[in-house]
């Protein structure tokens, strides 16, 4: 049987628990009246709804409210007056969310009026009502985050020996095999068994669970996620039984295409994974038959891939013992040519003879013209001598060449001969060994056939029983978020903890957006959410620039930037909407607080849902 705990007690006793403990401050406001009226002018109006704006961002807070006249008037009427004007300022403070844990309401009327005077001026600080706010602060933003995600976690108890399905505050179905859960050792879980599940299938529930939307350096684009977690009665933690799987169904506002599972990794202090890593295997249907479609049968066809594949490998081996009788031919050694490189010719021009020291002395005009004549004629000899080499090398390098092609050719014929021959053998030996499984096969066809349509119709009978199981288990949905998302992702966990339905979002030319929050500590969380996806995305904090930043922005792509922390107790909350135009400058942006009731609708607003 299942239990689920009341959500209301459940987030009475965390609110009880952290309030204790808090830190209180004190701060007053007065509301001022015409007179003889109950109702405050329009800049009292917008003084008041601020009033109650910075009241409503703390933890937990109590008021009261004391209501003054001036001397005018009787003292039944004025009585009279300060309840109405007290009645007139609770009613506001109502109407801009203001809920005290405690109200006292204190009506003076002129008994302790602050001037006797006839001065229209001085006798309106007496025409007021003061309001004394006793605050508790917020130790930080997990802490409102934690209080206001409360509702999207589910706890049930259960028999883990038997199945069990349940459904979330969210609208996630989920459906536990019987002993499905396993302690540390591999013992069975001892019952009850407590599942817990926390769902967020919106960008405001992501943002309120502490989550993001990144595997290593890349953008996912999300379908949503939940988190399952079990302990059984000794307390300890549970795992899943390898091979064993728990079916869910979780609500989504529109199907996308390329789904895949992500589960979480490198986890923060409170269990939200700072990223996520895919899953290999981890397929995502659209609709009930795709969940459900059974295995293909024991045994082989001959026609599978499967079988072809085990057949080839089998070829493969028996071809080494056919190489080994009929070797490849070797390929021939190539003669060396020889290196040729053709000689420069003589300039004549160039040569000259003029003779040294004692030389010139018996050396005349003829003499000279003589030894010059020598020289050139002996560069003239030597030149021709290269030139024959030359000519002689280039020769011998033609013959070579037509050597070196011979062999080529004929080793290429040699080659191709032996390729058709090895082909033809090995495609000889596939063909025989699939053609001897096919007879084998076509024997027992008929039985076969029979056993396999067998197999169908049961699989058939227990997929219908799935489906239709978990038909009846949606049907038990009626949360505002699941009946907003008419469409539904189908998955199998075979892992507890945390899963994500993503896919990898397309890669566009990036950017960098560089961000600076007015009043912003170290501590704020700056987030980059695209208005074209559902994607939350971290900024960076850059402490040199006391400023965040973010590389890998789509450039032309609409996004929001949000950013929350608590400041002096206060939950605080700024956000700025961008074209996704190239920014040349840090864009700024201001907190405003925010209640903590506000907060899911807030953030619901700016994200679409």
């Amino acid at each position: 049987m299942t239990f689920r705990i009341l959500l209301p007690v459940l987030l009475a006793l965390l609110l009880t628990s952290f309030l204790s403990a808090q830190e209180t401050r004190t701060f007053n406001h007065s509301v001022f009246f015409a007179s003889a009226s109950d109702r405050p002018d329009a800049e009292q109006l917008t003084s008041l709804e601020d009033f109650a704006a910075n009241l409503t961002a703390y933890a937990d807070y109590t008021l009261r409210v004391e209501a003054y006249t001036d001397e005018q008037g009787s003292e039944a009427y004025n009585k009279d007056l300060a309840d109405r004007r007290a009645a007139t300022v609770r009613r506001l403070l109502a109407a801009s969310g203001v809920n005290a844990t405690t109200v006292d309401v204190l009506t003076y009327g002129e008994q302790r009026a602050r001037r006797q005077t006839t001065a229209d001026d001085q006798r309106r600080d007496d025409r007021r009502v003061d309001l004394l706010a006793t605050v508790v602060w917020w130790d930080d933003a997990t802490t409102v985050l934690g209080t206001a995600s409360a509702e999207q976690e589910t706890i049930v108890t259960v028999d883990p020996t038997q199945r069990q399905q349940f459904v979330g505050n969210r609208g996630g179905a989920f459906n536990v095999p019987p002993n499905a859960l396993i302690r540390a050792d591999g013992t069975p879980a001892r019952g009850p068994v407590t599942i817990a599940v926390t769902e967020a299938y919106t960008l405001a529930d992501m943002i309120l669970a502490g989550l993001t939307t990144t595997a290593g350096d890349r953008r996912l684009e999300t379908g949503g996620m939940f988190r399952l977690t079990a302990t059984d009665s000794d307390g300890e933690e549970l795992n899943l039984r390898p091979g064993v799987g728990i079916r869910a169904a979780i609500p989504t506002a529109s199907v996308e295409e390329r789904m895949q599972l992500f589960a979480g990794a490198d986890h923060d202090g409170n269990g939200a994974p700072m990223d996520w890593t895919e899953l290999a295997g981890g397929r995502v249907a659209a609709d009930l038959d795709a969940m459900f479609l059974p295995p293909a049968p024991a045994g082989f066809r001959p026609e599978s891939p499967g079988f072809v594949r085990r057949v080839e490998a089998a070829v493969n081996s028996s071809m080494l013992v056919w190489i080994k009788e009929n070797p490849r031919p070797k390929k021939p050694r190539y003669e060396r040519l020889v290196s040729v490189r053709e000689p420069r010719p003589v300039d004549l021009d160039r040569i000259t003879y003029k003779p040294k020291g004692i030389s010139k002395l018996f050396n005349g005009e003829k003499a000279k013209a003589r030894k010059l004549a020598k020289r050139k004629q002996q560069a003239e000899s030597g030149n021709a001598v290269r030139i024959e080499r030359y000519q002689r090398n280039v020769e011998a390098n033609k013959i070579t060449e037509r050597r070196n092609q011979i062999a080529r050719d004929q080793y290429e014929a040699a080659l191709t001969e032996w390729q058709f021959e090895y082909d033809t053998f090995r495609e000889n030996l596939l063909n025989g060994k699939l053609e001897q499984a096919r007879l084998a096969y076509e024997q027992d066809q008929e039985a076969n056939r029979r056993e396999y349509e067998a197999y169908l119709a049961k699989r058939e009978q227990i997929r219908q029983q799935q489906i239709e199981s978990m038909e009846e288990l949606l049907a038990t949905s009626s949360d505002a978020v699941s009946t907003r998302m008419a469409s539904r992702y189908f998955m199998t966990v075979t892992q507890l903890g945390w899963t994500n339905v993503d896919r990898y979002a397309t890669p566009e030319e990036p950017m960098q957006v560089f961000a600076r929050i007015e009043n912003a500590t170290e501590e704020a969380t700056v987030l980059y959410l695209p208005l074209e996806e559902r994607s939350v995305v971290p900024f960076g904090y850059d402490q040199d620039k006391g400023q965040w930043q973010r590389a890998g922005v789509p450039a032309g792509r609409p996004f929001r930037v949000i950013a929350y922390e608590v400041i002096d107790g206060q939950m605080m909350l700024a956000q700025r909407e961008f074209s996704g135009e190239a920014l040349a400058e840090t864009v700024s942006l201001s907190y405003e607080p925010v209640a903590m009731k506000d907060l899911r609708s807030k953030l619901a607003e700016l994200t679409g849902g």
